[in-house]
């Protein structure tokens, strides 16, 4: 398999969520677009990439309960396998 490289997919796909424009999501946004991208790919679901995906952004959330989306979107480029 071959690292996800698209980054600039990933952030714009992750924006879309960011209700209040800061730049950030919280975790129970960034749970819910990864549920909806799970229905998309089942295979994720399957081999626990999305579960992984969910743990890394919890690992790497601020005190508040949310992550700057570059940030996560760089930790997330990193690992995923497409």
């Amino acid at each position: 398999m071959e690292k996800c490289t698209d980054s600039g997919e990933l952030f714009k796909a992750l924006e879309t969520f960011d209700a209040d424009g800061d730049g950030k999501l919280s975790l129970e946004e960034f749970e819910f677009f990864m549920g909806a991208f799970a229905k998309e790919f089942n295979n994720m679901r399957e081999k626990k990439i999305v579960d992984h995906m969910v743990m890394l952004v919890k690992n790497n959330a601020e005190e508040d309960s949310k992550f700057e989306i570059a940030k996560i979107v760089k930790i997330l480029t990193n690992v995923w396998q497409v």
